[in-house]
């Protein structure tokens, strides 16, 4: 009996396509598994601290604590110095020249001191003393400015006899010739600060010259620590008070300059060890940043020769990390991002550096053994 033609070809197909793409699948997971690695190296938290501390300066420093050799000089000068200034202060003052009074009249006519001038640009001049202008002729007399100040410096120009009759100030009236002056004058001056730059400079010279005579008494193998140096003002005068009219003054200084002789190599082994004393002691001691050292004299005793130095040097140190402090589990299936974000809440932690192998892997793998966690 017949039933027909069974079609199958088509179901097959399918099938072994669909079993080879899960082959390949399989394949890829187990490559990826196998083969994908992630690396996470880890650098601690770095901390500069700094260590200050007085070290002694003495003659003998045997089994004294933070002491060095060394002694301490002093030098006492004094001098006088002329100043010369080239300061000026402005004053306002009344402006004075002299006014030619013409009389075209047919009468003698007199003016009183303090009579009234008005110049042709309306300053107000009063004449200096009691003058007769002749008929038909004129007289010169002296005026000054009403009032103090820069607008009285007027130059020559008519003047009006303000008290007298209109109808006769064509007749009767004034002229200068030459300018008026002395309405705003500046004269040599005095001010505190220069003063107190005079002082300063010969200071500061009288500091250099006392330090160049304490290097002539010390031997050729011994230095003034150029850090440890002080000079102190312990007398001046001047010869004139400040805000005074002069274009001269002399000051006298009187200073004493105090240097130390120390070995600064002994100094810096000092600070060296107060240093690594005072490091942080949960911490990994890493580097001295000899650029920071410094010192500065903080005190001194001259009837006992010894002095402080405020000494200051600066170190560095990073946390004390291991990879067993992680754990790797809570790391699994996080990518770069989401691993730098991890490791950002641990304070002693300072970077997180991430590396996938091979280059198609882009998270953490799921086997641990394929997992690494490094401190640099």
């Amino acid at each position: 009996m017949y039933l027909g033609r069974i079609e199958s070809g088509k179901s097959y197909k399918k099938l072994y396509l669909f079993f080879i793409l899960l082959s390949l699948g399989l394949v890829a997971a187990i490559i990826y598994i196998t083969f994908g690695r992630a690396t996470v190296t880890l650098s601690p938290q770095k901390i500069t601290f700094e260590n200050k501390f007085d070290a002694a300066v003495l003659e003998n420093p045997s089994g004294a604590e933070n002491a060095v050799p060394g002694k301490i000089l002093s030098l006492e000068t004094e001098e006088s110095r002329l100043v010369t200034t080239n300061d000026v202060k402005s004053f306002d003052e009344k402006a004075a020249g002299t006014v030619t009074i013409y009389n075209q009249r047919d009468k003698d006519q007199p003016l009183l001191s303090k009579t009234r001038l008005l110049s042709a640009s309306g300053v107000l001049f009063r004449t200096d003393r009691r003058v007769v202008a002749p008929a038909g002729g004129k007289i010169d007399v002296p005026v000054t400015a009403d009032k103090e100040g820069q607008s009285g410096n007027i130059g020559p120009q008519k003047f009006t006899l303000v008290n007298i009759w209109t109808g006769w100030q064509d007749k009767l009236y004034g002229e200068s010739k030459e300018a008026m002056t002395g309405g705003y004058v500046g004269l040599p001056y005095v001010y505190e600060q220069t003063i107190d730059q005079a002082l300063n400079i010969l200071s500061e010279q009288l500091y250099a010259k006392n330090l160049a005579n304490l290097q002539g008494q010390i031997a050729a193998s011994e230095k003034i620590l150029s850090g440890a140096t002080k000079n102190e003002i312990l007398a001046f005068s001047s010869s004139i008070e400040p805000e005074t009219q002069s274009d001269k003054f002399t000051i006298k200084v009187k200073t004493r300059t105090i240097a130390l002789i120390c070995n600064e190599e002994k100094l810096k082994d000092l600070a060296q060890k107060n240093l690594k004393q005072a490091a942080p002691k949960d911490k990994e001691f890493l580097a001295i940043d000899w650029n920071s050292f410094s010192y500065k004299l903080k005190s001194y005793d001259l009837e006992k020769k010894e002095a402080l130095l405020e000494t200051s040097l600066s170190g560095e140190s990073r946390a004390k990390i291991s990879a067993s402090l992680f754990r790797k589990n809570e790391l699994i299936g996080l990518d770069r991002y989401e691993i730098k974000k991890y490791f950002e809440k641990f304070e002693d932690v300072g970077s997180a550096e991430v590396y996938f192998k091979p280059f198609w892997v882009r998270k953490v793998p799921s086997m641990l053994d394929h997992f690494e966690i490094q401190i640099q």
